[in-house]
Formats: C-alpha cells, sequence, structure tokens
C-alpha cells in the first residue's frame, strides 16, 4: 500500500516513521475486518506510486482521487473522504470566484495530482507549475513565488495552521471536490 509522506492530515510519516493520518486509520480499520496485514510503502513520491500500481508493483494506494486515466488500470472503491478543492493565495489578494481569474497568473499543483489533469482539461489558458507536495507549494505562494496553489480544504489548511503560514488564505474554491478512495 502506498502511504503519502506529506499530505497532512490525509497521509503522512510520523516522528516515528510509521504511516499516519485519516488512510492509515482506515487502513487499520480494514485490517482488523479482513484479518490481513498489510504492508505500507512509504516515501515513494505520487507519480512513482501511480507508476507502481499501474505496472502491478504495487498492489493499492490508500487514498487517491478517480479520473479517467486511472480507471484504465485500477479499480477504486466508494469514497471515503470528500475534499473540497481550493485556491490558496497570500492574505492580501481579493476572493476568487471564479478559475477563470487565474488565467495568466502561475498556478501550483502537486505533480501528478488529480487537479492538475482537471484544471489542464477545463482551463488550459491557467499557467501550471508542478511543485513536490502541498507544503512547498505554499511555501511556494507565501515568499511570492507563484500566485496560487490548488489542493484540497483539508490538507491546504492544516498545513497552513500548522506551518505558520500566516500570510496565506482560502481565496476560493473550484467547482469540484475529488472523492477519494481506496485504488487497487
Amino acid at each position: 500500500v502506498s502511504q503519502s509522506r506529506y499530505w497532512y492530515p490525509l497521509e503522512f510519516v510520523d516522528e516515528y516513521g510509521q504511516a499516519s493520518g485519516i488512510s492509515a486509520d482506515y487502513l487499520k480499520k480494514l485490517e482488523q475486518l479482513l484479518g490481513i496485514k498489510l504492508e505500507a510503502e512509504i516515501g515513494t513520491s505520487w507519480p512513482e506510486a501511480l507508476e507502481k500500481v499501474r505496472n502491478r508493483q504495487l498492489d493499492m494506494i490508500a487514498m487517491a482521487a478517480p479520473t479517467p486515466e486511472r480507471l484504465n488500470y485500477v479499480s477504486f472503491t466508494n469514497p471515503y473522504i470528500r475534499a473540497p478543492m481550493t485556491i490558496v493565495t497570500q492574505d492580501n489578494q481579493d476572493y476568487i470566484d471564479d478559475i477563470s481569474r487565474l488565467k495568466g497568473r502561475t498556478v501550483l499543483v502537486v505533480k501528478g495530482y488529480a487537479s492538475e489533469d482537471w484544471i489542464r482539461s477545463n482551463y488550459p489558458e491557467i499557467k501550471i507549475q508542478q511543485t513536490e507536495s502541498t507544503l512547498h507549494g505554499l511555501e511556494l505562494v507565501s515568499t511570492g513565488q507563484a500566485y496560487a496553489l490548488i489542493d484540497n480544504l483539508v490538507a491546504a489548511n492544516f498545513l497552513i495552521r500548522n506551518n505558520g503560514l500566516s500570510n496565506l488564505k482560502i481565496s476560493g474554491q473550484l467547482p469540484i471536490s475529488f472523492n477519494l478512495s481506496m485504488a487497487a
């Protein structure tokens, strides 16, 4: 099972090197219900995890959003987390009531996340730049190196509060939410 290292509080690795977060709690419950032991693969990047599942080198991803491409090589459970997709900017920016207002701006997305596919398909005029993690993206927005980060509300809000990024705010919401499921 692939477990993200930095997607707080959804999936992360704690100070003892153990898989933690909401998805880890669900996996523990699944182990109890099925009487099995799942082995977490920690530290694999998101693109690497997708590739390993596609090549049958990894059996399962603990938390992922279904996309048309992913449906070609994995099956998804019913969703267990609904994650509204939000726009994070510095706190001096106005509320963004329409994603098309990001046209011509540099917007960050975590490499390989479903939000990137959705934006590229629906708003090709938005300049997308990939980042390795939600926290890294938030730091780039905080220091003015990017205008905005698009990620889910749960992770963005948690990381803003817990990393002292007090100059950031949720400035808008996309017209979509990602229903996060297990993928096998």
